[in-house]
């Protein structure tokens, strides 16, 4: 013989009080993450109405009871792009079948018709309740997959029953936040123990629970869905703002691929000459050597005249790493830190000043006449001289003060600086130095050096110098 089992009151509101705990949770994670604020990209409402018709799927519901439909509303939160926290009411009808209302033994029960049969007549299941719903991310795609769990409170007539379901399907964009899509769901309402004790029967899983599928179409509506920006060659910058939405590139290239005009493996943006194959180190132009003297243009400090590297590409005549035009000896191989020139032994050649000479040039006794130990000197200084041919110098005759108390004594003295410096002048020009770089001067005993009250001091004072003259002043140049 078959247990009756008798549902007990405090059963149902026990599961009753379980789904509305679920809810209020739900309900309160969904509130706390709007109000925080959460990420703005994931705090998404969808609002979701599902038309669908329902099926029993087990006796003894599919004796009394065929197809059916509803409609359900489903509620949610996006927490993570993946994940939303889902609510849901759902009402359905099922149309009722005509069942035996005769008992064992050929008795009918009370109010049974004639026939024999009664009409089932329509049942509605009403529930609500609360899960999880996953789902393939939506970012820019038109196509989003979905599956979702959940437990609900169920209302069938006077009973009220713990539920559970799941359900699946794929949402298509509509466009302006709109998705439309096929679903299918299972609802499995859940009976009494069989084998519980009548006064503290628990609910479970059994062979009398209501099992019921539903396929329908949803209808959803996203509200804060953000702006999808397409981006068709995937370069990171949007199709509205792509110059070459077809083909990646940089954003300084307004999303256009870097181009190389001449190939030399160096983008025109970052080439200096774009239309001519170049070298990195030369910013992608081409070397350019225009005197062909085997040092680049860009190195060369006479890039229209050949000359050595070691001169920077400038003519050096004599090989002596100055160019000719910083070379002030430059037809004699010198010294660098001495302008090119040679160093001598007796004359140092201080360019822009004078030439200083380790003896002074001497003079038969008031007179002229050079004496011959000053041959030696005067032949080094007139080697200077054709060593720099761009120095053109003054040759100053010097006295002492001795005789210019007398009358006429000072223009005489005069006189005789100016003739022992124009022999000096006369003994450069048979060494072979020019005539138009030499000039003579004498000045008597009005420039000394010492006091010409001593001995010592006028032989200071008697002397021959070669003071270097500065080129004159070109036309339109400071004097």
């Amino acid at each position: 013989m078959e247990r009756q089992v008798t549902r007990d009151p405090r059963r149902r509101f026990s599961a009753f009080s379980s789904v509305v705990s679920i809810a209020r949770v739900t309900s309160a994670l969904a509130a706390g993450l709007l109000i925080g604020g959460g990420d703005a990209s994931a705090a998404e409402v969808h609002l979701r109405l599902e038309p669908a018709g329902a099926l029993p799927l087990s006796a003894p519901q599919t004796d009394h009871f065929g197809a059916g439909g509803g409609v359900a509303f489903r509620p949610s939160l996006s927490v993570l792009p993946f994940l939303d926290v889902q609510a849901h009411v759902e009402d359905y009808a099922f149309a009722g079948k005509e069942f035996s209302c005769v008992g064992p033994g050929g008795v009918p029960a009370a109010g049974c018709p004639g026939s024999g049969k009664r009409d089932g007549g329509t049942v509605t299941i009403f529930t609500a309740g609360a899960g999880p719903r996953i789902q393939l991310p939506r970012a820019d795609r038109s196509f989003s997959p979905w599956v979702d769990a959940n437990v609900s409170w169920v209302q069938t007539g006077s009973e009220a029953r713990m539920g559970m379901g799941f359900g699946g399907g794929a949402q298509f964009a509509l466009g302006g936040g709109y998705w439309l899509g096929p679903f299918v769901r299972y609802l499995q309402v859940l009976q009494p123990g069989d084998n519980a004790p009548q006064a503290g029967s628990a609910l479970e899983t059994n062979k009398g629970d209501a099992r019921i599928a539903m396929l329908g179409l949803a209808i959803e509506m996203v509200l804060g869905e953000p702006k999808v920006v397409k981006d068709g060659d995937g370069d990171g910058i949007p199709d509205g703002d792509d110059a070459c939405p077809t083909e990646a590139g940089p954003a300084v290239n307004k999303g256009c691929p870097d181009k190389d005009t001449d190939n030399d493996g160096i983008v025109d943006r970052e080439d200096k000459c774009p239309k001519e194959p170049g070298l990195p180190v030369n910013g992608g132009c081409p070397v350019k050597d225009a005197d062909g003297d085997g040092v680049v243009d860009a190195e060369d400090a006479c890039p229209k005249t050949p000359g050595p590297a070691t001169a920077k590409g400038c003519p050096d005549s004599d090989g002596d790493t100055v160019a000719d035009d910083q070379d002030a000896c430059p037809a004699v191989p010198g010294d660098v830190n001495n302008r090119g020139c040679p160093r001598y032994k007796q004359v140092v050649v201080k360019f822009d000043q004078k030439l200083e000479l380790s003896q002074k040039v001497f003079f038969a006794h008031n007179g002229t006449t050079i004496l011959p130990k000053s041959f030696d000197i005067l032949t080094e200084v007139a080697q200077a001289l054709k060593d720099s041919p761009k120095i053109k110098v003054r040759i100053e005759g010097h006295t002492d003060s001795t005789g210019d108390d007398a009358p006429g004594g000072v223009k005489r003295n005069i006189e005789l600086s100016e003739a022992r410096a124009l022999s000096v002048r006369d003994f450069l020009i048979d060494q072979g130095v020019e005539p138009k770089r030499l000039d003579a001067r004498g000045y008597g005993s009005q420039q000394p050096l010492d006091t010409n009250a001593t001995v010592e001091g006028r032989e200071v004072n008697r002397r021959v110098e070669f003071v270097i003259l500065k080129p004159k002043a070109t036309q339109g140049e400071g004097q």
